[in-house]
């Protein structure tokens, strides 16, 4: 689960940008509030999240999730975790195999 400024270098990778400004000016804010949103000052914009997931290819809930699961109260962090790894997940494609695992055939003499 990567943290605000984890999900803002690899939105920089992915879009092959070096500064925080460009980011700034893709999301029509200032870059102080960027700067704020490295440092967790301030959450991310619902638009924002969309962004990013738009970006890396992933679904929005598993950057929801993996942001709240470090604010959330601990009764409800095994809740959020199945809600993270259920979206983490859903990008895996197992061909060929309804049940997930490959069992190798054993051919013996």
């Amino acid at each position: 689960m990567l943290s605000q400024s984890q999900w803002l270098d690899a939105v920089k990778g992915r879009l092959r940008v070096r500064s925080d400004y460009a980011l700034s000016k893709r999301w029509a804010v200032t870059p102080s509030e960027v700067s704020q949103y490295r440092r967790n000052r301030l959450r991310f914009p619902f638009a924002v999240v969309l962004d990013i997931a738009d970006v890396m290819g992933i679904d929005p809930i598993e950057i929801i999730a993996g942001l709240e699961y470090r604010r959330c109260r601990e009764r409800d962090r095994e809740r959020v975790k199945r809600a993270y790894f259920k979206a983490h997940c859903a990008h895996f494609v197992y061909p060929n195999n309804p049940g997930f695992f490959h069992r190798k055939k054993r051919f013996f003499g």
